[in-house]
């Protein structure tokens, strides 16, 4: 017989053992449920808050392979030739056509299936040896080419040209902008009429009316569109800048610091619907006439209608900048010889002075070979610039230089061209320092073709950023004995 030390207990006892090991754990949870309750009920939401994000995310999978799963082919619905079919076919077949043209349309709206009219790349003999790299080059700068659109004066769109950015700020996501003042400005440029560009009549020169204050919408590739806040114009280079703010990183032109006489060259733009337009062409120099700057190079045979592309830049093979289009019927752009200058001493001085010499020229080696060849039997002289005007009471003129003079040398460096002469006043005016404050000291080789003599001389010229205008002096002569009259007018008129 067992003994009581050794004997299992009794089965009375177990269920007593058991509710109290019972009451036990419940007073156990309790507690730990009282010391936890703050973190549980974080702890919960945090639960509620995952599984919200879980069931989003099989959410969305389930909409992705919705969205992928390959849709029906889109088949035209044929009729069967049937000479006299059944009202209930004839039913069928109006319903499965009507569905066919929505399909149809839907699908017309994608990017991959919208009609484009065939780029002049693969058909032009001029760019097809060069086809795939020239596609490359423009779709590189397109990247940084945008459309802009102004309102002024009480109407709705005024104007339209294109830019392209030239800086950018990541930390404020802000911009800017580069394009042609004729965007704000009286003188002609693209106009919306219909949704074609159409080309206005130009002011006479210096009666070109500003608008600083005008509304302008830059229109960003993409297709959305933004608010361009004017911070600069500058008269002489019709250059504007804009600052744009956008959320989206813009990419920055490079470029190119020498456009070549007869290059192949790609003059780009954005039109009415940020579509980007592009003509190839071969720059070159010419004299300037009344209406053109003396910094112009030119597209000879560019089409005279002007659409969206003013202001726009011109790029080579590379997809760098080489020019900035500017709105003369003649095809002509601002080299970016001097375009970089420009930017250069506007970021140094927000401003772009440049020296007034009083002075207009055209250059010996851009004439006719005809008057090459009789300039050099008379003269001895194939280059150089030759005095077409000169500014009544400027230093120029009480100096002794008279109109048809030629200027062998400025500054000891020989200049063949009036956009050379540009890049050295531009030059001059850096290295002076001062902005508008500066005073440019010129030395100039005058050949004087009236006494056939040399003389170097010097003079003092100060700087503005105002479009310089040469007058005119003409004496207008009366029927009476020793009566005249005087009087002075811009060249514009006088020519007109």
């Amino acid at each position: 017989m067992p003994t009581a030390t050794g004997a299992s207990p009794l089965p009375s006892q177990a269920p007593s053992s058991e509710c109290s090991e019972r009451k036990r754990k419940r007073r156990r949870r309790r507690r730990t449920v009282k010391a936890g309750e703050g973190t549980s009920t974080v702890a919960a939401s945090t639960r509620t808050g995952e599984d919200e994000e879980k069931e989003e995310e099989k959410k969305r999978e389930h909409e992705e392979v919705v969205s992928s799963a390959p849709s029906s082919p889109l088949i035209e619905p044929g009729f069967p030739h049937d000479p006299d079919p059944p009202p209930e076919l004839i039913e069928a077949f109006n319903r499965a056509e009507h569905e066919y043209k929505i399909k149809r349309d839907r699908h017309g709206h994608l990017v991959t299936m919208e009609y484009c009219t065939p780029s002049q790349m693969f058909f032009n003999l001029e760019l097809f040896p060069v086809a795939e790299l020239a596609t490359k080059a423009v779709l590189l700068a397109g990247r940084f080419v945008v459309g802009l659109s102004s309102s002024f004066d009480g109407n709705q769109l005024r104007k339209r040209c294109s830019g392209f950015w030239i800086d950018w700020e990541k930390e404020n996501k802000t911009g800017i902008v580069l394009t042609s003042t004729h965007l704000i400005s009286s003188e002609g440029c693209s106009v919306e009429k219909k949704g074609e560009g159409v080309e206005e009549e130009y002011a006479p020169r210096g009666k070109v009316k500003y608008y600083p204050h005008a509304k302008v919408t830059v229109h960003l590739m993409d297709g959305s569109a933004t608010v361009g806040h004017l911070i600069y114009y500058q008269e002489h280079y019709d250059l504007a800048f804009f600052r744009v703010k956008v959320d989206q990183s813009v990419q920055l032109a490079s470029y190119n610091d020498e456009v070549k006489w007869g290059q192949l060259a790609f003059w780009l733009g954005r039109d009415a619907k940020s579509n980007l337009t592009m003509s190839h062409l071969r720059p070159g120099y010419m004299n300037p006439n009344r209406y053109e700057r003396p910094h112009y190079m030119f597209f000879p045979g560019k089409g005279h209608i002007v659409k969206y592309d003013n202001g726009g830049p011109v790029v080579d093979l590379d997809g760098k900048v080489v020019g900035m289009i500017t709105s003369h019927k003649s095809g002509s752009f601002i080299p970016s010889s001097v375009l970089l200058k420009c930017l250069d001493l506007w970021n140094e001085f927000k401003c772009i002075p440049r020296p007034q010499l009083g002075l207009v020229f055209s250059g010996i080696k851009l004439l006719d070979f005809v008057q090459v060849e009789k300039i050099w039997l008379k003269y001895k002289i194939d280059d150089g610039l030759i005095v077409t005007e000169v500014l009544k009471g400027s230093q120029a003129e009480e100096i002794g230089i008279r109109r048809g003079d030629i200027i062998e040398f400025f500054n000891g460096e020989c200049i063949s061209t009036t956009v050379q002469l540009e890049n050295l006043l531009l030059s001059l005016c850096k290295s002076a320092g001062r902005g508008l404050d500066s005073k440019i000291h010129v030395s100039v080789g005058v050949f004087h073709v009236r006494k056939c003599r040399r003389k170097t001389r010097e003079f003092t010229v100060g700087v503005s950023e105002s479009l310089e205008i040469i007058e005119r002096v003409y004496k207008l002569v009366t029927l009476e004995e020793g009566t005249s009259a005087t009087l002075e007018s811009d060249l514009t008129k006088w020519l007109s």
